[in-house]
């Protein structure tokens, strides 16, 4: 029996050097998904916000459960304990180099992914040109 094998694309991407993630960087359904946990990142952000009267109790109370509720969805997406791995104990909204911890890896994946999106409009472009050419010169 014959086997065509295919690529799927996937890549195998760490993320600081403790945890991998496996995508395909092209696959606007992937891309789809990181929109997505964008908006439920907003919307937990939403849902647990305080009162500009709340005690500091009740202000930490909300900020643990936003954490707690954001660390699910983003390892959701990319595989259990991935926010631990990566972030460790420091939450997902703390800031470094001038955006939150989420945004910078979030930000990251998206330029990975348009880096490679480059590339592999590259090479489709040259492999078209090549199967064309093959497949023409059978029909002369």
């Amino acid at each position: 029996m014959a086997d065509i094998k295919i690529s799927t694309g996937l890549q195998e991407v760490a993320v600081n050097g403790k945890h991998t993630i496996m995508i395909n960087p092209t696959d606007e359904g992937f891309l789809e998904d990181l929109y997505g946990l964008l908006e439920t990142l907003e919307q937990i952000h939403t849902e647990t916000a305080t009162q500009e009267d709340a005690s500091i109790r009740e202000k930490f109370a909300a900020s643990r459960k936003r954490e707690k509720e954001q660390r699910a969805a983003v390892d959701a997406l990319f595989g259990e304990n991935f926010c631990f791995d990566v972030f460790g104990n420091v939450r997902l909204y703390s800031i470094s180099d001038g955006l939150t911890l989420i945004e910078r890896f979030l930000y990251a994946v998206l330029d990975y992914m348009d880096d490679d999106l480059k590339k592999q409009q590259a090479a489709r472009s040259e492999k078209i040109k090549y199967y064309t050419a093959k497949y023409r010169k059978g029909r002369k």
